[in-house]
């Protein structure tokens, strides 16, 4: 999937090039208090969104961003494989 990385004064964002409609993937980095709350390591989080800014899907994945933003890819795809057989 190719995907361009624009300015995000918030974390990172990735505009998808190569699909039927446009995505945007949004990364945020892991809060740096959330290991020190639940014992668990600090994932990034990424949130979808679609070609209209509609907000598709969120969730925390890994504590490494490229793990991350490569299973957002792969969301992304099944995404715009579903909408493909939906034809919309």
């Amino acid at each position: 999937m190719d995907i361009t990385e624009t300015q995000c004064p918030r974390g990172h964002r990735y505009i998808t090039r190569s699909t039927v409609r446009t995505w945007t993937i949004n990364l945020h980095r892991p809060d740096k208090v959330a290991c020190e709350t639940t014992g668990d390591p600090a994932l990034w989080r990424y949130a979808i969104y679609d070609d209209e800014d509609v907000f598709v899907e969120t969730d925390f994945y890994s504590k490494s961003r490229e793990d991350t933003l490569a299973f957002a890819c792969v969301v992304v795809a099944e995404l715009d494989k579903e909408n493909q057989a939906y034809g919309s």
